[in-house]
């Protein structure tokens, strides 16, 4: 599995959750792009993290982005693989 998706569609679910943390398109694009980590959460299903730094003076905080690398598994919400 490559490291960097960068052909993805954003679920309706997850942009609601996007909305509701105040995270843009551009940050989870950010992180789909150059993961700090990545880890299989289920078959199909992988979190890709990084640490984010928000406001002034900076505060440290962990990103995740949940992501359906199969859609065949269950990936109706959030990011999925294109």
């Amino acid at each position: 599995m490559s490291s960097s998706l960068q052909n993805f569609i954003i679920k309706d679910h997850a942009l609601f959750q996007m909305g509701r943390r105040g995270v843009t398109e551009e940050e989870v694009r950010d992180v789909l792009k150059e993961p700090g980590q990545m880890q299989e959460v289920r078959p199909g299903r992988w979190v890709y993290q990084v640490r984010h730094y928000v406001g002034d003076p900076p505060r440290e905080f962990v990103l995740r982005v949940l992501v359906d690398l199969d859609p065949a598994a269950g990936g109706r919400h959030g990011i999925q693989e294109q």
